[in-house]
Parts: C-alpha cells; structure tokens; sequence
C-alpha cells in the first residue's frame, strides 16, 4: 500500500469533521451522556440537555493509557458503555460508528471497555506532525505488606477494594477462574504504580467492583490508568 502524505492543517481539519460528526450521531441516539471526546488537543464533554463543554491543552493520554493524541478518541460510561460493550441495543450504535468513522477511512479500537481511539485505513504520513515522548518510570506494585507506603488516596481505595471483595466472598463465595497478575496501572503524583486485587482468588470477585475502582482512581486524579485481566493460574 503506497504511503498518503496529508498537511497537518488538512489532518487537523478531518478530525474536528469526525468529532462533529461523532457528537451529532450520539446526541441523534441519545447517548450524549458521560462522553468525552479528544481531538485536537481538545475535550469535548457532554453536558445536560445536549450541550458541550469545550477544554483546550487537554491530552487525552493524561485519561487513559490507549489513547491516540495524534487522532480522536474518546472515554464513555452508561448507555453508550453498555451498548458497545453488551449490545443493548442490538449493536445499532456500533454500526453507525464503524460508518462514520469508515466514510473518513478510520476504525475505531477499543482501549479498555470504556474507550476508544480511531486509527487509519491507510498508511499516511502527516506532515509536520510532532509526535509526543512517551517515557518509561519504574513500576511500584503494592501487597497487603507495602499498601501503607502508598501516597494517602491510592491506600484508601485499595482498602475499599478490599473491603468490596472481602464482602462479595462472604456473601456468594471465592468465586471465577484463580488468576494471577490481575490488576490496575497508572500514574499518579509523578509515579507509575500497581494496584492489585487482595483477598480472594476467584477473578469474579473483584471484577464485580473493578469499575468503581476505575472511576476512583480517575477521580484523584490517576492518569494512564489500564486495567489488567491476568493470567490463568
């Protein structure tokens, strides 16, 4: 396949096209709830009544770790989560998506459950681009031993996960596949850490409050969070 150069005013220009596009197609759906989009070095966030609120300087890789700043992507809860995720509505959503996003030769992939990026059909080359530096830290892996050396926040939310799990064993048992390596990574505070499932084998068990987890981190400001579903012991 012959590579396609594209000036980056031109690239720039098709992707606000897309994002406008996308939002269009999900406040038509009634899914412009709990959505924002990346693009642009931009944010558009859904508000009530179909309205948006637009952030420049954002980064959507501060958000999750599978984003692509050099296209569009975009984070997602309630109906549009569960209708990409589990087909709620028969999958009608994500065939309009993959049009859309095909008309402008992209696809989208998802990140982890509750995101997306779009990448290209083709092989292109945008001119000018200046491609961000993705740098390596070291990985702090927390046990039930080392949680107390944890900054304040992360410590209370592996506790209420803890909790969580300690209560869904008592109440239906040690329950799914023993996994091993199951987990959450991210960023916070200059450091890159790991926050392990603890106090059961059964992966059920703690994936029954995984999002919640997810939505803490996010909340005190944990960046490049992924979630890791381990191996099979």
């Amino acid at each position: 396949m012959e590579k396609k150069v594209i000036k980056l005013e031109d690239h720039k220009k098709q992707m606000g096209e897309i994002a406008t596009e996308l939002r269009e197609l999900l406040i038509k759906n009634g899914y412009w709830q709990y959505i924002s989009i990346y693009f642009n070095d931009k944010r558009w966030s859904a508000k009530d009544d179909n309205q948006t609120i637009e952030e420049d300087g954002v980064n959507p890789r501060k958000y999750f770790e599978y984003a692509n700043p050099e296209t569009l992507s975009m984070s997602f809860e309630g109906g549009l989560y569960h209708a990409l995720n589990y087909g709620i509505d028969g999958w009608k959503i994500q065939t309009e998506l993959n049009k859309l996003f095909e008309k402008h030769r992209y696809y989208y992939e998802l990140g982890h459950a509750w995101n997306l990026s779009i990448v290209s059909i083709d092989d292109i080359e945008i001119e000018g681009l200046v491609r961000e530096e993705v740098k390596e830290t070291k990985l702090v892996i927390f046990t039930n031993n080392t949680i107390e050396q944890a900054p304040a926040e992360i410590a209370d939310i592996q506790r209420f996960w803890s909790d969580k799990i300690k209560d869904y064993v008592s109440k239906k048992g040690d329950v799914g596949s023993c996994v091993v390596g199951a987990g959450f990574t991210f960023e916070y505070q200059g450091e890159r850490y790991k926050l392990p499932p603890l106090g059961a084998q059964g992966s059920v068990v703690w994936e029954d409050s995984a999002d919640e987890i997810m939505r803490l981190l996010i909340g005190v400001g944990a960046t490049n969070i992924k979630y890791n579903w381990g191996v099979l012991d």
